[in-house]
């Protein structure tokens, strides 16, 4: 079958029969899409996507690089829950889970890693997608429902004879599709795959909770899966598939707000329909330099202050600052523009009210900030599992003063929390300045973060009737 010269995801064959074969695939970032449809394979709908990713691919993001193909194209269904880039093979779809719709995905090429560039389209999302075991099955042809239908029955009952290797319960059927559309049926190389949780995988453990301590666990024996976030209660949260942003809302009678509130964050900023409040003045931020310790949280890198690290004063009331975290890609965007990093300044009131203050950065020069921490965040990366997941590292005395810059240019409007429970308490002060960082240190904060976690961004929430204001001098 004909294939085309394009880079494609690395893997290891680990055994062969007639019918599959077991794949060893290697760790890969995607860009993907979300399209309404009853079928993955509708001409339209799969055209309407495919158009959207490469649009991406040929420049549509924030540094306007164009990038080239690689293979497969993938689509899976049935979801139980100026330089110039090499495109790759295969492109991915997936069906949501009783929805009708379906996320067509490209794989990107790996010479980027996670240096890639921010799609400038909000429907738009890149992914890292963890190694994995699949069981692949091969043929030629148009791709269609029913006979994917019959090919995953007969590769599953296949599978069931396999006393080597474990089938997930929940698995996913994915479809790989290598070739260029008008390429002819008879030579087309397409694939269908199931993952596995066989005899030679590697399962990490992460385990955060407030009466017990932290601990990272490694069961032996070559593949690491998605780290789930759990709450002490035991329920997990994370930024993909069955626990991703989507399904918060369904994990925990504590976390309803996330798909019931009327009020959630993060929005999309429309600069033509905010109000101008000049009677909100600036914020009053009184910052200090003051010790801290920085701690992976396993969804996010955070530096912890005690009560001496300054306030902010938000209509008369004074919040104090307790802590800082950042998310990649930004959570919030302006104008349907999503920006490289955001900075999360978390503030609590003696009455357990909270606001935010938020600063948006782009790619550029280097945030003189980070120099600060930079010794630290390698530190927190090298440790890894060595270091138990949520014991701070203490960072001595870290300058906060130049965080003051745009205190005088900022939105607000009243929001929730960006993770769950998503609860209802937050004054949100974004401001207006984009600031700049290098891609470097963008990495370094997601450096130490385990798969989906390094892509920790809510997707924006509906405004409902609020109200965003604007305050500038």
């Amino acid at each position: 079958m004909s294939v085309p010269d394009l880079e494609t995801v690395p893997f290891r064959v680990l055994k062969r029969e007639a019918e599959y074969e077991i794949r060893e695939v290697e760790s890969y970032y995607v860009v993907e899409t979300t399209m309404p449809g009853r079928t993955g394979f509708d001409f339209n709908g799969s055209s309407q996507s495919f158009n959207v990713l490469a649009s991406y691919l040929f420049g549509k993001n924030m540094t306007s690089e164009q990038m080239e193909m690689t293979t497969p194209v993938f689509t899976r269904k049935g979801e139980p829950s100026g330089e110039k880039m090499d495109m790759t093979t295969p492109v991915i779809t997936k069906k949501s889970a009783n929805e009708n719709k379906w996320k067509m995905s490209f794989v990107l090429p790996s010479k980027y890693g996670r240096d890639l560039p921010l799609p400038k389209d909000p429907s738009v999302t890149i992914k890292e997608v963890p190694a994995k075991i699949v069981a692949v099955a091969a043929f030629s042809g148009l791709v269609t429902d029913d006979d994917v239908s019959q090919r995953e029955s007969k590769l599953r009952d296949a599978l069931q004879k396999d006393s080597q290797f474990l089938a997930k319960d929940d698995t996913v059927v994915e479809i790989a599709q290598y070739n260029p559309p008008f390429t002819l049926p008879f030579t087309r190389r397409n694939e269908i795959a199931l993952e596995y949780m066989g005899a030679s995988v590697t399962v990490e453990f992460i385990i955060l909770g407030f009466l017990k301590k932290n601990t990272c666990y490694q069961v032996k024996p070559a593949v690491s899966f998605a780290v789930v976030f759990l709450l002490s209660d035991g329920v997990g949260f994370g930024y993909s598939e069955s626990t991703g942003p989507e399904h918060w809302g369904s994990l925990s009678p504590n976390f309803t707000m996330c798909s019931k509130g009327r009020y959630q964050s993060p929005i999309n900023i429309l600069k033509d329909g905010v109000v101008y409040n000049p009677k909100l003045g600036p914020l009053e931020m009184d910052y200090t330099a003051a010790n801290t310790t920085i701690v992976d949280n396993v969804f996010n890198v955070a530096l912890r202050y005690n009560d001496t690290a300054g306030t902010v004063k938000v209509d008369g009331k004074k919040y104090k600052l307790k802590q800082l975290h950042w998310h990649s890609p930004s959570e919030h965007i302006i104008n349907g523009q999503r920006f490289a990093v955001e900075l999360h300044m978390v503030h609590y009131s003696d009455d357990g009210n909270i606001t935010v203050i938020a600063v948006l950065y782009q790619y550029g020069k280097p945030d003189s900030f980070l120099f600060q921490i930079k010794d630290k965040l390698a530190e927190l990366y090298a440790e890894g599992c060595k270091a138990e997941k949520g014991d701070p590292l203490p960072v001595g005395l870290v300058d906060m003063r130049e965080l003051k810059q745009g205190a005088d240019r900022y939105f607000r409007y009243v929001g929730s929390l960006t993770a769950p429970p998503c609860t209802e308490i937050v004054i949100w002060n974004i401001f207006t300045e984009i600031r700049e960082m290098t891609k470097k240190q963008a990495a370094a904060l997601m450096a130490p973060l385990h798969g989906s976690y390094r892509n920790n961004c809510r997707p924006t929430q509906p405004l409902n009737g609020r109200t965003v204001q604007l305050y500038h001098v």
